[in-house]
């Protein structure tokens, strides 16, 4: 269990699992700072020798107007929320034996590796939660692009992410997600939310800004 500065809170909750027959850990660490979300996992694994599962459930948000945030107040929300998790996860794909490159973990899912299909789900997890999160901020979404490694080229990502969001009236088309054609239209025709594959062009985006 990861705390920020209630040191003796968190060691009575592990006092409280130990009572009841349970092994815990206390450790207190930045999650905003990826030595520390990765210190984590290491520690934790050291400890009890095996990862099961990891929780990212900790959080922060600001109670103010969106138009009164500051660009560093947004960095240390999408850090503590979005960059600490993503990297405690790649920690514990490569502690877990299953490699950070997700076309390696689902080669290994398909071969019946339930450590890969965890580090999978957990990807999935901390997308769609990001994804979520985004949501309520700009309260709705027009479109839902996918880019890069992992965007253009996993039909298995992409089907997972949009899976549980329906509810905002986005509909894929299956057919067209496992095509993958890039720079594209993925969602079927009556969907209220377009689903976009587009083809990352990082080379570009540098010759520009060198030119």
């Amino acid at each position: 269990m990861n705390y920020g500065k209630s040191a003796d809170k968190a060691k009575a909750v592990v006092a409280e699992i130990e009572a009841k027959g349970g092994k815990a850990l206390a450790m207190q660490a930045d999650m905003s700072q990826v030595a520390d979300a990765r210190r984590l996992v290491r520690d934790t694994v050291q400890r009890f020798a095996r990862l099961d599962i990891l929780v990212n459930n900790a959080a922060i948000s600001l109670n103010k107007a969106l138009v009164e945030t500051t660009e560093q107040e947004f960095d240390q929300i999408f850090a503590l929320n979005t960059k600490g998790p993503y990297f405690a996860m790649q920690e514990a794909a490569n502690i877990s034996g299953i490699s950070g490159d997700m076309r390696e973990i689902l080669t290994a899912m398909k071969q019946g590796n339930s450590r890969a299909t965890l580090a999978f789900d957990m990807y999935v997890h901390r997308l769609q939660a990001s994804i979520g999160a985004m949501v309520a901020v700009l309260g709705g979404l027009d479109a839902l692009v996918f880019t890069a490694g992992v965007g253009e080229n996993s039909a298995e990502v992409r089907a997972a992410a949009c899976g549980k969001l329906g509810f905002l009236g986005l509909k894929l088309d299956d057919a067209a997600n496992a095509n993958g054609l890039t720079d594209a239209d993925i969602a079927i025709r009556d969907s209220a939310v377009r689903v976009l594959i587009i083809r990352a062009q990082e080379d570009w985006t540098i010759a520009t800004e060198c030119w």
